[in-house]
């Protein structure tokens, strides 16, 4: 009987033991996961960090559907919001261009508040703009390089996309024919336009607008 008791005690012994020593093997990080660590961090920190290279303001308005658009001298497309007025008396408004600049013009009634005319004159250059109906008048200049168009709901807007100023004339050109004691006499205008400095240049009285003006 005590012999049977002795063999009962030393199996629980055993048994243990051996639950102790498989517990204390989980417990301990395997070899490959403590090397897969290091290296994870080893990564991470040798990686460069690289910074997002910054846009343009060309390349933003180019993503954002604007175009660079390169025009001859004479009248913009009349997606411009416009609608081209001529009329039956044969004057003109002669506009000279520096080389400094490239402009835009808008020849705006006085009474309605519309653009009857709207042409583009590159620099160095004289464009006359021709049968401008009878009535009074101001202008809408745009200067600068690098004209940039956008087209939404086909209306189109435009601006220059270096350089650009923007001004509205205070003169009044008055296209009315003038009576005379012998008749009457047809007015025509013509002005000089230029850029030197980041100032305009012109032959004309003007107060400075914003883009948003202008294109109104």
């Amino acid at each position: 009987m005590k012999k049977i008791f002795c063999r009962l005690l030393l199996g629980l012994i055993l048994i243990t033991y051996g639950c102790n020593t498989n517990e204390t093997r989980q417990n301990q990080p395997q070899q490959g996961e403590i090397i897969d660590q290091f290296q994870s961090k080893d990564v991470a920190r040798d990686t460069p960090q690289y910074e997002v290279p910054k846009l343009t303001e060309e390349e933003k308005l180019i993503q954002d559907g604007w175009d660079k658009v390169t025009f001859n001298n004479g009248i913009m497309p009349d997606c411009y919001n416009y609608t081209p007025r001529y009329g039956s008396v044969d004057n003109e408004l002669s506009v000279t261009v520096g080389g400094g600049t490239d402009v835009a013009v808008k020849v705006m009634s006085v009474s309605s508040g519309r653009c009857v005319r709207y042409v583009y004159i590159n620099s160095g250059n004289t464009y006359n703009i021709k049968n401008i109906p009878e009535g009074t008048y101001y202008l809408k200049i745009a200067y600068g390089r690098n004209w940039i168009s956008k087209t939404a709901n086909g209306i189109c807007e435009g601006k220059f996309l270096s350089n650009a100023l923007y001004e509205k004339g205070e003169d009044i050109l008055d296209f009315n024919r003038q009576v005379t004691s012998e008749g009457y006499s047809i007015p025509s205008f013509s002005l000089r336009l230029d850029v030197i400095s980041g100032t305009a240049d012109n032959t004309f009285n003007s107060n400075g607008i914003s883009e948003e003006d202008f294109n109104n």
